[in-house]
């Protein structure tokens, strides 16, 4: 979707910046994360995306006034007022500072159990603390766990960009987080070929 519009993302560091205010969990998400845990660049990213937990979309419409926030689902764009929380199975914003300009970043909502627990959008068996779904860098940017990102890109991964991330990531993952890894694969893609990897 996204080859098909213009884009002028936010950079990480401007995304920590503009959510400082932002009185929720945020994290960001895809391939930014993976390199935001290896503390380096592995290849251009083309957007950025973050994730918040759903039910706190209202407050993130909340922080950027102004701003226009559209739903992206199937190919589209379906504008969004910001004033109400938003129904499954949308999960998935699209922002930019205004309309007609370039987007910004896009933003991806985490489906948990209201108690502390995340759940896979893709399969509510999976799940996670909210506590170990992020991790923060050294100068203050949270991000989503490697593993996280790398089992979202896993339905993917032939995709060359994803591909990539996983032969970037998979080898720094320790003991825990491959551990979750495997397992989470085996519960929502069983005979993934990144399991004989890992």
């Amino acid at each position: 979707m996204a080859a098909t519009y213009v884009w002028d993302a936010l950079t990480p560091s401007e995304a920590r910046d503009l959510f400082r205010a932002f009185p929720r969990p945020w994290w960001i998400a895809g391939g930014w994360a993976v390199d935001l845990h290896l503390g380096r660049e592995t290849r251009r990213h083309e957007d950025l995306d973050l994730s918040i937990l759903r039910g706190d979309e209202v407050a993130l419409a909340e922080l950027l006034p102004g701003w226009e926030v559209c739903i992206a689902e199937s190919g589209g764009l379906i504008p969004w007022p910001g004033d109400r929380p938003v129904e499954m199975p949308y999960h998935q914003f699209w922002v930019r500072r205004e309309q007609g300009g370039p987007w910004t970043f896009e933003v991806l909502l985490e489906d948990h159990d209201g108690a502390g627990e995340w759940r896979f959008r893709r399969d509510a068996r999976v799940t996670l603390p909210v506590a170990r779904f992020g991790r923060l860098t050294a100068d203050g940017i949270p991000y989503v766990a490697p593993e996280v990102a790398l089992l979202y890109k896993a339905k993917g991964h032939e995709i060359e960009k994803n591909a990539a991330d996983f032969e970037s990531a998979a080898s720094s993952l320790d003991v825990e987080a491959r551990g979750w890894f495997r397992a989470a694969l085996k519960i929502a893609h069983p005979g993934h070929p990144w399991l004989e990897l890992l």
